[in-house]
């Protein structure tokens, strides 16, 4: 049995592993493409918007829990395929 990483090495091989995913995601989705496109420039226009920190991270925020989300319907709508081919309505 191989031996588990610890510390360091294990945050970095999720790191990899993560990313990974994400682009995996940006490949093969079309949804999430699109919102890594349109989440882009507004986040540049949050950054030089006029206002306060916390308001820039609060429209930040709400961009990351967009793709976020985005990212776990993908994982649902793979499971769900995995499962079974049949069309529901």
């Amino acid at each position: 049995m191989t031996e588990r990483k610890k510390g360091w090495a294990r945050l970095i091989a999720a790191s990899q592993h993560s990313w990974q995913g994400i682009q995996a995601a940006f490949k093969h989705e079309q949804a999430f493409r699109l919102e890594i496109y349109f989440a882009l420039p507004m986040s540049v226009f949050a950054i030089i918007m006029d206002r306060a920190g916390t308001e820039k991270a609060l429209l930040l925020g709400s961009l990351l829990i967009v793709l976020i989300c985005e990212l776990l319907n993908t994982e649902v709508e793979v499971v769900v395929k995995r499962i079974g081919n049949e069309y529901h309505e």
